[in-house]
């Protein structure tokens, strides 16, 4: 493909990190190149535009090269997201205008998505009991995230899981846990948190229909229908 930096541009890009870090911008380390710029562009000489790229925690490099633009790039590494959140692959929609000819080829989702509207404010299973420390007020129900897949640095994980049990002892205490319990304190956490978040991809259930936009990086197994042919 066609290579989109120069040697110098890299270490340009690496220079300006490196300034960030050192002036307190980015909270986390940073672990740059410094030296393997040449080598990087010509790897990247027999990358096609098609092809997925996989990297370990040094990947600014790879980004810029493949053609996501600086901007986001240093967007991304000065916001130090660290935990990443999955859409909940029943209530992912594809965005507009492939919404509106999903609709229309799959009407029962249109009575669906009107009823959990309605009853939940969302698409989504919301806690609806006001005393759960799972609430999150129908203005600020925007995105549902599945409890099966997370990502994220272990302290950061530790301390989201230390988070949730705190919830959850609290209801427990007062008889108010939600019905769908560790789901609906992560979404109650991700309505007050930054963090990133993925698609459905990566918790990607094959029979489910308004998934067929996306590719599947991670399976999912539906519990019910594997249930059903365990008995």
């Amino acid at each position: 493909m066609e290579i989109l930096f120069t040697t110098k541009q890299l270490v340009d890009f690496e220079s300006d990190i490196a300034e960030c870090f050192n002036s307190s911008q980015i909270k986390a380390p940073v672990h740059l190149y410094d030296g393997n710029e040449q080598q990087m562009i010509d790897i990247f000489k027999q990358v096609q535009p098609h092809d997925w790229i996989f990297c370990s925690w040094r990947s600014h490099y790879q980004c810029l090269l493949k053609g996501v633009p600086s901007t986001l790039v240093k967007e991304e590494i000065l916001n130090g997201k660290s935990i990443a959140l999955v859409m909940h692959p029943g209530y992912w929609r594809v965005d507009f205008p492939q919404k509106l000819f999903f609709y229309l080829k799959n009407f029962k989702f249109i009575l669906k998505d009107i009823f959990l509207f309605i009853h939940y404010g969302n698409l989504g299973t919301w806690s609806k009991n006001r005393r759960s420390r799972a609430f999150v007020s129908r203005s600020n129900r925007r995105k549902y995230y599945c409890g099966a897949v997370w990502f994220g640095k272990k302290n950061d994980i530790l301390n989201l899981a230390t988070e949730l049990d705190t919830y959850t002892d609290f209801d427990l205490k007062n008889k108010n846990i939600p019905e769908w319990n560790d789901e609906s304190y992560l979404n109650y956490w991700a309505s007050k948190n930054d963090f990133v978040s993925l698609t459905p991809s990566f918790c990607y259930e094959e029979s489910y229909k308004n998934l067929e936009y996306l590719n599947p990086f991670i399976i999912a197994v539906d519990k019910e229908k594997y249930e059903n042919i365990s008995k």
